[in-house]
């Protein structure tokens, strides 16, 4: 009788279905967001909250954190609590005369609708 491998397993062991790619994509999801988790909790994300409040911007701020833009917008992709809390900040913050608007977003702001119009999309 064949020994039966669990799919992940079944991945590192060679096998390229796509039962056994999907168990490994997510294992390897979960593995890096726990990294990140470790490396960026909640804690940091309180003191990015509070630079963004004092006036700088979201790449000063996440470098105060330790992180990109990158890895902050990424986090806020998955974790929606982060993203709820990030999105409110950064609309109280923006600092944009015409906020929402492409003109807006040329003046630095930084809110969903001033990064929607500079990339020429509508928020909805």
């Amino acid at each position: 009788m064949p020994t039966i491998y669990a799919d992940v397993s079944r991945w590192r062991k060679g096998a390229r279905d796509d039962v056994a790619r999907a168990a490994h994509n997510a294992e390897t999801t979960s593995w890096r967001r726990s990294l990140r988790e470790a490396t960026f909790d909640p804690e940091d994300h309180e003191v990015l909250f509070e630079q963004l409040r004092a006036g700088l911007r979201l790449s000063e701020a996440a470098a105060v954190v330790g992180q990109t833009t990158h890895a902050v917008y990424g986090r806020a992709r998955w974790d929606a609590e982060f993203s709820e809390k990030l999105e409110r900040v950064l609309a109280e913050t923006c600092p944009a005369e015409i906020c929402g608007t492409a003109k807006g977003a040329r003046q630095g702001g930084h809110c969903a609708s001033c990064r929607a119009a500079h990339r020429g999309r509508s928020v909805g």
